[in-house]
């Protein structure tokens, strides 16, 4: 954790997933305070597009809350492992959550710079990745124990769902949007 103060000390930490850190300051009127910061886990996720309805693949999950439990809409994603890069964590979940694969390797786009993005540069630390997948197959069932349903959904009514705050994914809006600007641009043709 680089860049933090010598007194820097752990509030929280669940790693690799989430650590929260403080330490006292003095503010510049002269009064005491606390900083704190957030680490997540860097991760990525995969808008992969079928290869005959060009819809995008998505996760409805069942999670469980403190007041019971919500069903989610997700995009295939995870956390980028030691040694794996963020597009063989794409692919990995990819396969994992939702049973799909690429036809072909060099229809993966990634969407963001190479060192990904980072959500509140200076309190949340993270390296997020996504890539876009233009053409893809369901070749088998999810693996895993999550009570999941894999479907298909156009990307502009993934973005419509984001507009009526109906998409519980926090990362995942920023990522349909730069897929649909892509698309637009590219390859308007697998638009949906």
């Amino acid at each position: 954790m680089g860049g933090l103060p010598d007194n820097a000390r752990t509030a929280f930490d669940n790693s690799p997933h989430l650590k929260v850190v403080y330490w006292p300051f003095v503010r510049a009127n002269g009064e005491a305070g606390i900083q704190s910061r957030v680490f997540l886990r860097n991760g990525a996720t995969a808008i992969a597009l079928d290869v005959k309805t060009h819809e995008v693949y998505v996760v409805r999950q069942t999670r469980e809350t403190p007041e019971g439990s919500i069903t989610t809409i997700e995009l295939p994603g995870g956390g980028v492992d030691s040694g794996d890069t963020p597009l063989d964590t794409a692919r990995k979940e990819l396969l994992e959550e939702a049973g799909v694969v690429a036809l072909n390797e060099q229809d993966w786009v990634p969407l963001y710079r190479e060192d990904g993005v980072h959500p509140i540069d200076g309190l949340a630390f993270t390296s997020q990745h996504a890539f876009l997948l233009l053409a893809g197959r369901k070749v088998q069932d999810p693996s895993g124990e999550e009570n999941t349903e894999v479907t298909t959904v156009p990307l502009s009514e993934l973005i419509a769902m984001d507009n009526r705050n109906e998409f519980n994914d926090p990362l995942g809006p920023y990522a349909m949007r730069r897929a649909q600007d892509w698309l637009r641009e590219h390859r308007p043709d697998l638009l949906t």
